[in-house]
């Protein structure tokens, strides 16, 4: 398909964009390491909590987990 017009979002700060991309790879993969670590220590439940309006925010991590995981989470 040929581009037949450039569209250019005001403010958008494309590098901070990456940038921000590139350090939400390493958190992840922080994360996975800190889980690794509590799977070997023994534990087999992980507790996640928030206060007011956290639920939301923790259905994207709900989908992801049911969807990657090898159990259901509630």
């Amino acid at each position: 398909m040929a581009e037949t017009e450039k569209v250019e979002i005001m403010n958008f700060d494309q590098e901070g964009y990456l940038e921000d991309g590139r350090a939400l790879v390493e958190t992840g993969k922080q994360m996975a390491a800190m889980a690794d670590r509590i799977a070997d220590e023994g534990y087999d439940a992980i507790f996640l909590m928030g206060v007011g309006g956290t639920w939301d925010e923790l259905m994207q991590l709900e989908y992801l987990m049911n969807k990657f995981g090898d159990r259901d989470l509630e």
